[in-house]
């Protein structure tokens, strides 16, 4: 890819892809605040937006990306670079957040394919923190809320060796053109998880 394309492709890659996850991601606040409004009192804010890359080359392309200064316009605030499960894991700082129904989407997760094994790949997950109260709480009140047609919405505790997180597996709405996902809560934003690691 040319360096005159990044801009536009960026703007794509932000935009245009995410968007159908984003709409389900609102449709699913939406439903969830007809019955209880625990967002606010809670404390959730998106925190991060993840995608996985389909090979090693697709992370250098797009972490290089937002890397490039072109015209004064910079894609990123910050980037880090971590090994995470034996694979490169970059975490940016976007210039200009996206918007969502939990508040300006700040920071995106880009990883590259975990070695020997397969994975599906594209915009993997949401993850919204939650400071005001411990996550099994806010998962037990997401998860007993009256479901929407063909949404699951149960969130499952999920210890990772970094740290726990509680994990619902959206389905998708075919017909909506709405993608499957894993919407995740956890208690600690990204962004405080790589201080911890870099002091």
């Amino acid at each position: 890819m040319r360096r005159e394309d990044t801009i536009p492709f960026l703007s794509e890659f932000l935009t245009v892809r995410p968007a159908p996850m984003l709409e389900y991601f609102r449709a699913w606040c939406e439903h969830r605040q007809r019955y209880h409004r625990p967002f606010d009192e809670y404390g959730c804010r998106i925190d991060h937006l993840s995608y996985k890359c389909v090979s090693v080359r697709e992370y250098e392309d797009i972490r290089s990306r937002f890397e490039e200064h072109l015209d004064g316009w910079r894609a990123s605030r910050f980037i880090h670079q971590s090994i995470i499960s034996g694979r490169r894991v970059a975490v940016i700082g976007l210039v200009d957040p996206i918007q969502t129904a939990l508040g300006a989407l700040r920071v995106l997760e880009l990883s590259e394919p975990k070695p020997m094994r397969a994975e599906a790949y594209g915009y993997d997950h949401l993850e919204v923190a939650v400071r005001n109260v411990q996550l099994r709480i806010a998962a037990e009140v997401f998860s007993a809320v009256p479901k929407a047609t063909g949404e699951p919405g149960v969130f499952v505790l999920k210890d990772r060796p970094h740290h726990a997180t509680w994990d619902a597996a959206m389905p998708g709405d075919e017909a909506r053109g709405w993608p499957p996902f894993i919407l995740r809560l956890t208690s600690e934003p990204l962004a405080v998880k790589i201080g911890h690691e870099m002091l």
